[in-house]
């Protein structure tokens, strides 16, 4: 199935620092990472179009920073689509035993209550989950970074799972 977006569309990106990537700062306002990359492919791919695209990223966010601004940095918008990156930071918090951790049921749970949010008040909108990843070519067995290669795949696997929701 092929998803377009049509002129005159919004589309909101939401997330953690993969999605800031300097939004906030030098390259205000869309960053320079992936939502840079969509915006500048969109526009080379079809200029006659007028969408609208808001970043709405902040480094170090957790699932549960989004639901609390959720109500501030989504719902004023007249979103068509949605997309969502989050994760890394719940799960680099849950393996360091941190102290504001969420676990992955808390997190599955807040997920969907932030979906069933969305799409109560955006019926129509598109959304698209880009799952938590990481990319590492760490071989030692005992480091930080192979713990989390090694635990992803289950995170994702047992709770992340939730585009039944959408």
């Amino acid at each position: 199935m092929v998803l377009k977006i049509k002129d005159g569309q919004t589309i909101l990106f939401i997330g953690d620092s993969i999605t800031d990537c300097g939004r906030r700062d030098a390259a205000c306002p869309l960053g320079n990472g992936y939502v840079k990359f969509f915006a500048d492919f969109v526009t080379l791919r079809e200029p006659e179009k007028k969408i609208s695209i808001i970043n709405k990223g902040i480094g170090g966010n957790k699932i549960t920073d989004l639901q609390c601004r959720w109500s501030d940095d989504v719902f004023p918008h007249k979103i068509d689509w949605l997309s969502i990156k989050i994760g890394i930071n719940d799960l680099h918090a849950t393996l360091n035993q941190a102290p504001d951790a969420v676990p992955p049921n808390i997190f599955k749970s807040v997920y969907n209550d932030i979906l069933v949010r969305t799409k109560k008040k955006f019926p129509k909108c598109g959304i698209l989950l880009i799952d938590p990843f990481y990319i590492s070519t760490e071989k030692s067995d005992d480091s930080f970074r192979k713990q989390v290669l090694e635990l992803l795949p289950t995170v994702l696997n047992r709770y992340i799972r939730i585009s039944q929701v959408i």
